[in-house]
């Protein structure tokens, strides 16, 4: 289903709007929507503040419902059960996911694992010193012993800062 607007991207985001009882369904590529959101805020702020100076209520109750275009889950599914229902998700529900994510960590929308920044250097030079050793088995496997020994003095190098690194 082709946006109803642009008539170009693919429709991802269904609006309901219901005013003074009449409703009516809209569907929206992503983009368009978020022009409609802007164009709503301003309308809803009005409407609400005249509301609030007549004493009434307010008369517009609006229904985004996003839905993925390969598997057919919508947002409030994945809000009640936690799940997305395909990769596409992702895509689907990009701006809501990432501000669901920067709300659950602390604003921090990327992954940046279990390991602290810091550790980041101690185990690049542990790989480091993995790859010599193994080089160097491999250098005494094929008798290669000068090679064997320029690795051997290479890890000696490496291994004090290694110790001051622990003691730091």
């Amino acid at each position: 289903m082709l946006c109803e607007n642009c008539g170009q991207q693919p429709a991802t985001v269904h609006l309901t709007t219901i005013v003074g009882g009449d409703k009516t369904e809209q569907h929206l590529c992503a983009a368009c929507c978020q022009k409609h959101k802007q164009a709503l805020t301003m309308a809803g702020m009005s409407t609400l503040l005249l509301s609030l100076l007549q004493g009434a209520g307010s008369t517009q109750h609006e229904h985004v419902e996003m839905r993925c275009e390969c598997c057919g889950q919508t947002y409030d599914e994945f809000q009640k059960t936690g799940m997305l229902g395909c990769p596409k998700c992702y895509d689907a529900f990009r701006s809501q996911l990432v501000s669901l994510l920067g709300r659950i960590h602390g604003g921090k929308t990327q992954h940046t694992g279990r390991i602290p920044p810091r550790s980041e250097e101690q185990n690049h030079a542990a790989k480091r010193l993995e790859t010599l050793r193994r080089d160097m088995d491999r250098a005494v496997a094929d008798e290669d012993f000068e090679l064997a020994a320029k690795l051997r003095d290479e890890i000696r190098a490496m291994q004090p800062a290694r110790e001051e690194e622990k003691h730091a």
